[in-house]
């Protein structure tokens, strides 16, 4: 298989097959969620079903880390910087809206006593550090969406200022030698921070791949990874480690946060594959998927509304999926796509100037 093969990052075209994984990863943490509001795991629990949904979750950083590395690199390359300030107004537009139309439904939820949890339980989420503290069901999602945008905080500065070679130098450090800087940030005394570098080796995954994805094409021994067995292959190991991590039995030793960096690893050629193989069809293509794909955003936000393992008015199993649904359906017509085509205008805005 040749190099070219491999699909692009347009701004304009969606990519095929991630909207197909989106579906995927945004369905596993919603079976997850809903599994343990009916009482078969603990939201704090290490079991399968918390395995299954920090794995959706980690599909979503390499995608992440991806799509935004290769829009910025295309912004690079066509115009020979990053309009960094432009960045985070599109990202603004992307995930504020719904974000914090979700935390006013919170705010009015609470205030007419149809919620109960501390006013303070919403700084942690509303400042986008809830990976660090907070206590609250209701906003406990948002620890990964936290996660991502504190990266982002200086990822596109720092592509802009080191270029492809430093920013794949840092991406790369960030992969490989997660569990030993993890380690060194431990016994320093900062278990928080530690925590933070295991996800980011996720995000910097999908770095990896936009900045060095076609160099790694170019070897056998991966182009062998990115066909229908090699991806088969990738993804059951990328599932077996989160799963010896974060399943039934994990201790959350050094071994755990070694096997979640080569989950990382692994999910590396296995998004590269479901691109390329995607490319002629298949399920990640289904139109059904790829529309939840469409809503994963939106459902992500809102789905943690109604899959509450305790607190009063909670809607019964199917209902409670159901309303879930039309939330995120709700949003992403309403408030998600409307603010979207305004990004857009944004991003052709700027293309039209480069």
């Amino acid at each position: 298989m040749a190099a070219s093969s491999a699909p692009s990052a347009s701004p304009r075209d969606r990519i095929a097959g991630l909207d197909g994984l989106r579906a995927v990863a945004v369905l596993l943490v919603m079976a997850d969620h809903l599994i343990t509001t009916m009482g078969y795991g603990s939201p704090n629990g290490a079991n399968a079903f918390v395995a299954a949904g920090y794995g959706g979750v980690c599909v979503f950083f390499v995608i992440s880390g991806f799509l935004i590395t290769s829009l910025l690199l295309r912004e690079r390359r066509a115009s020979g910087r990053i309009d960094v300030g432009n960045f985070y107004m599109r990202r603004v537009l992307r995930i504020f809206p719904v974000f914090y139309g979700y935390i006013l439904v919170l705010v009015l939820a609470r205030s007419t006593g149809l919620l109960h949890f501390a006013w303070i339980a919403l700084v942690a989420p509303a400042t986008f550090s809830r990976d660090f503290w907070g206590h609250s069901w209701v906003t406990a999602h948002f620890w990964s969406l936290s996660v991502e945008e504190q990266y982002y905080l200086f990822w596109p500065a720092m592509l802009s200022y080191l270029g492809e070679s430093g920013a794949l130098k840092v991406a790369s450090t960030m992969l490989l030698a997660g569990p030993a800087i993890y380690v060194v940030v431990w016994h320093l005394g900062a278990p928080p921070l530690a925590n933070w570098i295991v996800p980011e080796q996720f995000i910097a995954a999908g770095c990896v791949l936009a900045l060095f994805g076609d160099r790694l094409r170019a070897r056998v021994l991966y182009r062998a990874l990115l066909t229908g067995w090699g991806v088969a292959f990738t993804g059951l190991l990328a599932g077996a480690l989160i799963l010896l991590a974060k399943g039934a039995g994990s201790t959350g030793g050094d071994l755990d946060i070694v096997a979640l960096a080569a989950a990382a690893c692994a999910l590396l050629p296995f998004l590269d594959g479901c691109m390329v193989l995607s490319l002629r069809g298949g399920l990640l293509n289904w139109k059904a998927l790829v529309w939840v794909g469409t809503l994963s955003y939106s459902l992500y936000v809102w789905q943690q509304l109604f899959f509450r393992p305790s607190g009063v008015h909670r809607l019964p199993f199917p209902f409670d999926l159901a309303a879930a649904v039309v939330a995120a359906v709700a949003s992403s017509y309403l408030i998600e796509r409307p603010f979207l085509r305004l990004r857009s205008r944004l991003r052709a805005r700027v293309a039209s100037a480069v």
